[in-house]
């Protein structure tokens, strides 16, 4: 049984990496991108904006400081605890 939880949570920790990564590219994009409607920029969008929406509505659009979005820093933070957490738990 316990291998199987191991099993779980390094699927989780290894999903939250990609996830992390994908933040990241986003992040880059945003400043590189000139044509925001093209397909990869569109499904990095898809795949982050519901998250970081959720965050910049929790902190009532508070982390934007002269037009740059910190919400990517406190979901990456986020993302970490729960790695971490999960890491203890692996043990």
């Amino acid at each position: 049984m316990a291998f199987l939880a191991n099993y779980i949570i390094s699927l989780v920790d290894a999903a939250l990496l990609v996830y992390v990564w994908i933040v990241i590219v986003y992040c880059i994009a945003g400043f590189l991108v000139r044509d925001r409607h093209a397909g990869w920029y569109v499904f990095l969008q898809e795949l982050v904006d519901p998250v970081l929406s959720r965050i910049r509505r929790w902190t009532r659009n508070k982390l934007v400081i002269e037009n740059f979005d910190l919400s990517p820093i406190v979901l990456l933070v986020g993302i970490e605890v729960i790695r971490r957490i999960l890491l203890y738990l692996r043990l």
